[in-house]
């Protein structure tokens, strides 16, 4: 018998979604996009706890952990799916690590921390575009381009709003 190895719960799910023949296909597909959130958090927290984002009064793991509560507030409010919402929190836990290598510009090291721990989890082209999107949209002056990119900069600024 030749043994499979697999390295994520993300491989776990796209075997046995193959190995069904579609047979309980929304379970594990609803497994895949729930792994590679944990994913996305579970690398995000390492470097937010692991460079200078942990000691930053703001732009650290305590802001980013809100501003995902926040995006999965908002989309809720406003009816998008979890498959569409999906990129956005990912958007959301990656907004602001580039602060873990540079302060003015932080977004473009956001980006591309993202777009390479994106790829290395083949990721979805499009929803990695999205990603980008989002967080290209939280550099000031804020560039909305789409519906998803004003979910995240609203819930980036949720909370001023709500101290207001």
């Amino acid at each position: 018998m030749e043994m499979e190895v697999i390295r994520s719960l993300r491989e776990i799910n796209i075997y046995l979604m193959i190995k069904h023949k579609g047979r309980g296909l929304c379970f594990s597909s609803f497994f895949y996009i729930m792994s590679i959130l944990e994913e996305v958090e579970h690398y995000c927290i390492q470097v937010l706890r692991k460079t200078e984002c942990a000691s930053h009064p703001f732009h650290n793991e305590q802001h980013t952990k809100e501003v995902v509560e926040n995006v999965s507030i908002i989309g809720k409010q406003l009816s998008i799916s979890s498959k569409e919402l999906e990129p956005v929190i990912v958007s959301a836990w990656f907004h602001d690590l580039g602060f873990s290598e540079k302060y003015q510009g932080h977004e473009a090291v956001s980006a591309t921390l993202a777009r390479d721990f994106l790829v290395s989890q083949n990721y979805d082209e499009e929803k990695t575009n999205i990603v980008l999107s989002g967080i290209g949209a939280t550099q000031k002056p804020q560039n909305l381009q789409n519906e998803l990119a004003k979910v995240l900069c609203d819930a980036v600024k949720a909370k001023d709003l709500i101290e207001e």
